[in-house]
């Protein structure tokens, strides 16, 4: 829950929020990613909203096919 993480960083007096996102780590949301970046957005909105920043992790050029051990 993006409120109880922002919440708890402000209350520990963390200052930079790390989140993993996985935009490029799947090749469904590789090819539509709307719905990552929308979470992006959101914690970063939140964060900001009280004066924290946000670090976004993603993997680069690691791509990740669902079921790819049944894929032949």
């Amino acid at each position: 829950n993006v409120g109880e993480i922002i919440k708890s960083a402000t209350e520990t007096h963390v200052f930079g929020i790390e989140t993993d996102n996985s935009l490029t780590g799947y090749y469904e949301s590789f090819l539509n990613p709307e719905d990552k970046l929308a979470a992006i957005r959101a914690v970063a909105e939140a964060a900001h909203a009280v004066g924290n920043k946000v670090f976004v992790y993603t993997e680069g050029l690691e791509t990740i096919t669902a079921d790819a051990d049944q894929k032949a």
